[in-house]
């Protein structure tokens, strides 16, 4: 009896877009789709793109980095037969799951989790009525 061997691909991955950043994404694809739309709305409960500091923007770009690896993730082992190896307990890849997901829920939890209202900049305009 032959073993297969999967692989999840998960450390290319976390390689390429750690060096090169989302770019590294096709964004034509609906996981970038995806991730993109979920980053618009971490910013917009933040607030907005002018209320969202230098220190909240590295925090949201952590964030998303780990969103994309744990959808990876979640996605790999949604295609795998079974979770738990023979006599050996869970798959390590549950488990690094787990980590991961602990992870990006330490950051939004740092970034805050109450919703905040964009301030309403008036324009010169709007002042000369």
């Amino acid at each position: 009896m032959t073993r297969q061997y999967t692989r999840h691909g998960l450390h290319a991955l976390k390689t390429r877009v750690e060096t090169r950043g989302l770019k590294e994404l096709d964004a034509r694809t609906a996981v970038a789709k995806d991730l993109i739309a979920w980053r618009r709305n971490l910013i917009g409960d933040l607030g907005g793109e002018s209320n969202v500091t230098t220190a909240e923007r590295t925090l949201i770009e952590s964030a998303t980095r780990t969103k994309l690896f744990l959808d990876h993730i979640d996605a790999f082992l949604i295609s795998q037969k079974t979770l738990v190896r023979r006599n050996k307990g869970l798959s390590p890849v549950l488990k690094e799951r787990g980590r991961i997901e602990a992870a990006l829920t330490k950051t939004l939890v740092t970034l805050g989790l109450s919703r905040r209202a964009a301030s309403r900049r008036t324009t010169l305009e709007a002042i000369r009525g």
